[in-house]
């Protein structure tokens, strides 16, 4: 029941590319995908934001998994209060709104639990840094700045020390652990945006300039700026012989002589899953009419560009691909595979299953516990589920957990063979060291299966923490807020991992960080350290 962001999102796509060909498209664009409506009613002179952070947490009082364990009752009501208050007014906009939800929402620590709403800035300052073992480094600036500032150290900015601000910053994100809320960050350029600043005390008013200070003593001014004003220096960042994001979501190469494979695997789609989730998220209603286009697309040759991110034509099925791989490895004698895991953000579980299966000759895997909950919240998005959990627990009391996925059973789905899973047990298998790269970008199915290479001690991890803790609360369970129209999601399920002595956050065997130097000249240090271990092996 982990399902990415990226899923839903396709799904919202494909929704509105039917309503292109359809004489209904008002009615579709409102009813069909599935959203939760909170039974209580938000009553009081309320402006939409303040209205729609309060609905948002009536859902999120509902279907969050352990939430005063998490975040204690006293102090979500205090923190509430406090954005709610900030959100007076009319002069508030949708980054307002961002910024005191994220405020709130920040204390979940979790990638699943968020309000995603477009918020355009009129301006910024025209600056942009890399943050490397947490110094900030200069990556581009105006033209108007001395460009031989690029690279340097920054200290402080407005006298507020680089660490000082990095710690406020990081508690407006959602991430699940301190290493990918510093990543969020500086993904989200939250330090260039006016308001944030203001927000953090960097600066009195959202006109201010800003003074940057670096380590050699230098320092520079910079105002904000329309962006379309905005004119940086060009940073050009060298190829990647090796590691590169390919275009297709997963492919293979082989390096014979060099004894080692790599595979890309990208995002956690393939045919089967990318139909599947349209059986999930859409009302039985319209499912002809996004099933049908879909099966449509995928007899071309060229699919459209919509489903490239969720499909590959070159091999549609990800369980062919896979052994297609593995016989080719075989073939060679080659000894070693890389798996690079890094621009993945998730998909379907089971796939990352189906390559486990192939490289390693156990039937059976120690997989995740995980639990859903007897909460409204689920039953709207699975109601044939629930209805199952209440008959097979008629004593179900509200919102207690049910284990719904035990970790004996990991491999049910590819093993069983009625599944559409389902990969025979004299599948091919390779033998030989395997090295996954894996760091914040590596998201929901992808960190779950990060976690189960390491568990498993199926292979070696390289890199930094990933994006979604081995142990917490998870599954992207997609809500829409009515006055705002934003959309949002709430964590409904909650998993632990097969060693729960290793703890919360994923840990790799090898920390690697990419550093400026790194990125300017094309060198990945994440696959450096791969070769390494391969000729030392």
């Amino acid at each position: 029941m982990c399902f990415s962001i990226n899923r839903f999102h396709f799904l919202l796509m494909l929704i509105g590319f039917l309503l292109l060909f359809s004489s209904c498209a008002s009615l579709i664009q409102k009813t069909a995908i599935k959203n939760y409506k909170p039974e209580k009613k938000i009553v009081g002179d309320y402006n939409k934001y303040q209205h729609d952070l309060l609905y948002y947490n009536e859902i999120l009082e509902d279907g969050f998994p352990y939430i005063d364990e998490v975040v204690p009752k006293n102090k979500r009501k205090a923190a509430l209060q406090e954005a709610i208050d900030k959100l007076a007014g009319d002069e508030v906009d949708n980054m307002d709104f961002t910024i005191q939800s994220g405020k709130y929402l920040s204390l979940f620590n979790n990638q699943h639990t968020r309000i995603n709403l477009k918020s355009p800035t009129e301006t910024a300052f025209p600056f942009r840094v890399h943050i490397y073992k947490n110094d900030w480094y200069l990556f581009n600036v105006s033209r108007e700045v001395d460009s031989t500032l690029i690279g340097q150290k920054i200290t402080a900015i407005n006298n507020m020390s680089i660490t000082d601000l990095q710690n406020q910053l990081k508690e407006y994100t959602y991430a699940e652990n301190e290493t990918n809320k510093v990543d969020l960050v500086r993904a989200y350029s939250l330090y260039n945006r006016p308001k944030m600043l203001v927000e953090t005390g960097v600066i009195a008013d959202k006109s201010d300039g800003i003074r940057l200070d670096f380590e050699n003593e230098d320092y520079a001014y910079l105002t904000p700026t329309k962006k379309e004003e905005i004119k940086m220096y060009q940073v050009v960042l060298a190829r990647k012989p090796i590691g590169g994001k390919n275009k297709d979501i997963y492919f293979y190469k082989l390096f014979p002589e060099q004894e080692f494979a790599y595979m890309q695997f990208n995002s956690s789609h393939d045919k089967i899953d990318f139909l599947g989730g349209i059986k999930n998220y859409v009302k039985p209603f319209y499912r002809p009419f996004a099933l049908g286009w879909a099966k449509r697309q995928m007899k071309k040759k060229n699919p459209s560009e919509k489903i490239a991110r969720y499909y590959n034509p070159k091999y549609p099925i990800f369980r062919e691909f896979v052994a297609e791989m593995v016989d080719s490895l075989n073939d060679k004698n080659i000894d070693n595979l890389i798996i690079d895991l890094r621009y993945n953000q998730g998909g379907s579980v089971v796939l990352g299953k189906q390559l486990l299966y192939h490289l390693t000759d156990k039937n059976e895997l120690v997989g995740f516990d995980e639990y859903a909950f007897n909460s409204k919240l689920t039953s709207t998005y699975y109601p044939k589920q629930m209805k199952y959990w209440k008959e097979e627990f008629p004593d179900l009391k509200p919102n207690e957990p049910i284990l719904i996925r035990e970790s004996k059973t990991a491999f049910n789905r590819v093993t069983d063979k009625h599944s559409s899973y389902h990969i025979p047990p004299n599948r091919s298998v390779f033998k030989g060291n395997i090295y996954v790269l894996a760091d914040t970008g590596t998201g929901s199915a992808a960190a779950i299966l990060t976690t189960l290479f390491q568990d498993n001690e199926i292979a070696t991890i390289i890199g930094r923490t990933v994006g979604n803790n081995p142990i917490g609360p998870t599954t992207y369970t997609p809500v829409k807020l009515p006055k705002t129209k934003a959309r949002g999601s709430v964590a409904t399920t909650f998993m632990e991992r097969p060693k729960k002595d290793l703890g919360n956050i994923q840990q790799p065997d090898h920390w690697i960080e990419v550093s400026l130097e790194d990125l300017l000249i094309g060198r990945d240090p994440h696959i450096q350290k791969a070769l390494e271990l391969i000729r030392k092996n």
